[in-house]
């Protein structure tokens, strides 16, 4: 059967032909893009299409170690390990909404790469005592340096969607461990029918960051597998879908997720007749 699909699907353009219908503005296909929804749920269940990678096991509050280093002060600022205050090692780091932050550059040059190039290497930084940190918020940077430690995402307090979507861009670009921690926080506790384009088209705006690409199709997977049977909800959802600013880009990540899915299929078809005649051979 699954090489009867990608024979139809792929070689025969009639995924391509359903897409384009989708991508017509034509009022006379607006009937049939209620069918064409429809078909691509429908497909998304025979050929077993992933949902979104969802994260199941329960998560207990736990005491961090780690927080408890976390000292806030009345001028606005944090401390991060007040043992070292007056440390030579200590850095201030100056925030955009005029916060501050103050930590071990050691601490630091072993969370990120990123930091330690800037306070091991030749930079400027490495000799000062206030480093300016732009285009980062207090928020982000907290939990950004709570990463080694564990910490537990779910119970960051006041953690929300688009919180969750900034520290994302944070990690990666401070080269730290955990996306795939906030990915999985995001599906299982933020992605619905109501906030899948938002999620969708702030991946799309984010370009390269490998992430975002990745939670970019966990959205879109999301769309074509949340109901196993097409219904008013998943209409809506797609209809949603097709009104963001992304269109094009939409209609390729949909055309590559069942590409993929049906390649993977036909070569696991594929593999499974080998090791049968294979046996068969042994036998004989």
């Amino acid at each position: 059967m699954h090489a009867i699909l990608w024979k139809l699907m792929v070689q025969c353009d009639a995924l391509k032909r359903l897409l384009e219908v989708l991508d017509s503005s034509s009022t006379e296909n607006d009937g049939l893009r209620k069918h064409v929804s429809t078909s691509l749920i429908l497909l998304a269940v025979a050929l077993n299409v992933p949902k979104p990678r969802h994260h199941t096991r329960r998560t207990h509050k736990r005491k961090d170690k780690y927080q408890n280093q976390l000292e806030e002060t009345a001028s606005g600022s944090t401390t991060i390990c007040s043992d070292m205050k007056a440390s030579e090692d200590a850095v201030l780091l100056q925030l955009d909404d005029g916060s501050s932050v103050q930590v071990s550059k050691k601490h630091l040059s072993l969370l990120s790469p990123v930091f330690e190039a800037m306070f091991r290497g030749n930079f400027k930084e490495s000799h000062e005592d206030c480093v300016p940190l732009p285009g980062i918020s207090h928020y982000s940077l907290i939990n950004l340096l709570s990463m080694k430690s564990r910490y537990i995402l779910s119970h960051m307090p006041g953690i929300d969607l688009s919180k969750s979507l900034d520290l994302i861009a944070v990690l990666d670009r401070f080269l730290v461990t955990g996306s795939e921690q906030v990915i999985e926080m995001i599906v299982r506790e933020f992605l619905s029918h109501s906030t899948a384009v938002d999620i969708y088209v702030r991946c799309v705006e984010a370009g390269s960051v490998s992430h975002f690409h990745t939670l970019r199709y966990d959205t879109v997977r999301y769309m074509l597998t949340s109901n196993s049977e097409p219904n008013k909800n998943t209409e809506k959802l797609f209809e949603d879908f097709l009104r963001c600013p992304y269109k094009k880009e939409l209609l390729r990540d949909i055309t590559n997720i069942f590409e993929e899915r049906l390649d993977h299929l036909r070569c696991k078809t594929h593999h499974d007749k080998f090791k049968k005649n294979a046996k068969i051979t042994r036998k004989s």
